[in-house]
């Protein structure tokens, strides 16, 4: 695989209309949908990062419509693909975070009709790959909507490293990149093996059992989410050296906002002086992404259904690199929420042009369902931006944004952001047209409070939308299944949690690390480890989302230990077993058993 020849098929007309004479089309327009995780607002055609190679995304840009002001409806991967898929926002369903959970376990939701099942009811063939709902592959997981797809690929997703500029954070040991010394391949990138698979699903649709029926497929790219595993061929299309930092992260005062500060992932970085390297892994995944989307689209170009097809390209967040001195998603700031979005509708007038209103991710599944010509659902949340597909420099648009992040709603209009934060302590108001960097936080001024007024009513007449539909599901409602309480007795000591939910990976340890997939609804969480005496092995304090590797005390000999992880609401507890601490390591490190609690 060379990403340079893969490059220069980005000169290719993915969507001319001058071909050979076609098979007969469905009356209905096919969908191809694809998502990226992680993938924020750099993609080259924006301008914001002019450093970055994107050219088939560019080109899907130059013949749709380019939506530069997408913003997700909550700036991590759960909320964010449960709102999108269920056409209900954050604040309606309640999940809000990474530990939100799933929507149809949510009393009331149970019965929700998702996008995919919508147009599943309505004589589509709906099929499913990769990272589309917050699991990162379609297999029989219960959370991807298993029953409402007609078919799926149940492969994995993602890249492989390599032994090539190994870097992890100290402050932030999710933050983690390498190189493979291996051009692309099958075999060390799930993604290109999965697009590929997909690819040939597109080619062969005309040749199927369900040819007759229009076709949604969904694609879910997992990079560029960490680990952020290069290839060589696309690290080697930047020098690190040559990059810049972005100039929204330079000499920036940031006035009124006092509880901004450095975070630990960014004092790591720049601790060690890898500002412009993880940029350069970061937008390296950004190429392979983009090479591997220009697979699919490739395939489409190939068939009769490229003229009849609507072609929808999705970051499900933004994510910082460096701008206020963070690096991640889970923030309230715009560069956590400000994505990537472009829309190519074969009868849209206004193919070809730039959309700079703001829009929202909620408002896909209206949009799909309008320009699909399907019947319109009126228990779903978002606007249709069909309006603006025929006319994108529309001046009549004036419709905001509304996003939720762990009880923290905000709204965003074409000239203004509003953040009223859970508690009140984090209030931000932000002149988007004079300050897009939001550097000046006006909440405090005076001079502002009819500003702010306004859209405190049109943030709450936004929300009592929702807060009607969840009453109206509410009617028919469902009992949840709470946590189970239990008073775990180590020792002298009596230790109350609950168990609702799962994050240590592997329930069977082998020597020094615990392998831990952080899903807490606060910022930061502590971890206590207790030994079954109630003696204390460890206490430590870490962000609440993330993917992480905790060091095991040299302490610690074989035995049961409880982990217990504790946040402003309570605690949650899980047993885990040492085995083997002091052996020879052999293979894995983790052996995974279930049901020990």
């Amino acid at each position: 695989m060379n990403a340079k020849s893969l490059l220069a098929q980005a000169g290719l007309c993915l969507l001319s209309m001058v071909g050979n004479a076609r098979e007969e089309l469905p009356e209905k327009k096919n969908v191809l949908f694809i998502m990226s995780d992680d993938f924020n607002y750099w993609l080259h055609s924006i301008g914001y990062y002019p450093q970055v190679k994107t050219p088939n995304l560019d080109k899907l840009a130059s013949e749709g419509v380019l939506f530069t002001n997408a913003y997700c409806s909550s700036p991590v991967s759960n909320p964010s693909r449960n709102a999108l898929w269920s056409g209900l926002r954050p604040s309606t369903t309640g999940i809000d975070n990474n530990a939100g959970g799933y929507v149809r376990d949510r009393a009331g939701f149970e019965d929700i009709v998702t996008m995919n099942q919508y147009f599943l009811q309505n004589g589509y063939w709906v099929y499913g790959a990769g990272k589309l709902y917050h699991p990162s592959s379609m297999n029989d997981n219960p959370y991807i909507d298993k029953d409402n797809w007609s078919e799926r690929y149940k492969g994995g997703t993602g890249s492989k490293g390599g032994k090539f500029l190994k870097w992890k954070n100290p402050g932030w040991s999710s933050m983690s990149y390498s190189v493979n010394e291996e051009s692309m391949n099958e075999e060390n990138c799930s993604d290109y093996e999965m697009v590929n698979e997909v690819a040939q699903y597109i080619k062969d649709y005309a040749k199927s059992a369900h040819k007759d029926q229009p076709f949604f497929i969904g694609c879910g790219v997992f990079r560029p989410h960490l680990p952020w595993n290069v290839p060589m061929d696309f690290w080697n299309m930047y020098k690190t050296e040559d990059l810049k930092i972005p100039e929204s992260c330079l000499d920036k005062v940031y006035a009124d906002i006092p509880w901004l500060k450095t975070s630990s992932a960014h004092r790591g970085v720049l601790d060690a002086g890898k500002w412009k390297e993880a940029i350069h892994a970061y937008i390296s995944l950004m190429t392979m992404t983009d090479s591997n989307i220009g697979i699919l689209l490739d395939a489409l170009a190939s068939t009769p259904y490229k003229d009849n097809t609507i072609i929808c390209f999705m970051g499900d967040h933004g994510w910082h690199l460096g701008e206020k001195e963070q690096w991640g998603k889970a923030t309230l700031y715009d560069e956590a929420n400000h994505t990537s979005l472009i829309i190519y509708d074969p009868s849209a007038q206004g193919n070809g042009k730039v959309c700079r209103k703001v829009v929202s991710l909620q408002d896909l599944y209206p949009t799909l369902v309008e320009q699909c010509g399907l019947p319109a659902k009126a228990d779903i949340e978002g606007n249709s931006l069909h309006a603006l597909l025929q006319e994108p420099e529309s001046k009549d648009w004036n419709k905001p944004v509304v996003s939720t992040y762990s009880g923290s709603n905000y709204i965003k209009t074409n000239e203004w952001r509003y953040v009223r934060s859970k508690g009140g302590d984090r209030d931000m108001l932000f002149d988007m047209v004079k300050d897009p960097s939001e550097c000046n936080n006006l909440i405090n001024d005076r001079k502002y409070a009819g500003v702010i007024k306004k859209l405190n009513a049109e943030l709450d007449s936004i929300l009592a939308i929702g807060t009607r539909l969840r009453e109206e599901k509410l009617k028919g409602e469902k009992p949840q299944i709470p946590g189970k309480a239990l008073t775990v007795k180590l020792g002298d000591k009596e230790l109350k949690g609950t168990i609702n939910r799962t994050c240590v990976k592997s329930k069977v340890v082998k020597r020094e690390r615990l392998l831990l997939d952080l899903l807490s609804s606060d910022p930061y969480c502590t971890l206590i480890i207790y030994d079954e005496s109630g003696k204390e092995m460890l206490k430590k304090t870490v962000p609440g989302e993330q993917d992480m590797e905790l060091e095991l005390p040299s302490g610690m000999g074989d035995g049961n230990y409880y982990l217990f992880v504790k946040e402003h609401d309570g605690s949650s507890v899980e047993k885990f077993v040492v085995k083997g601490k002091n052996k020879k390591k052999k293979n894995n490190n983790y052996y995974p058993i279930n049901n020990l609690l």
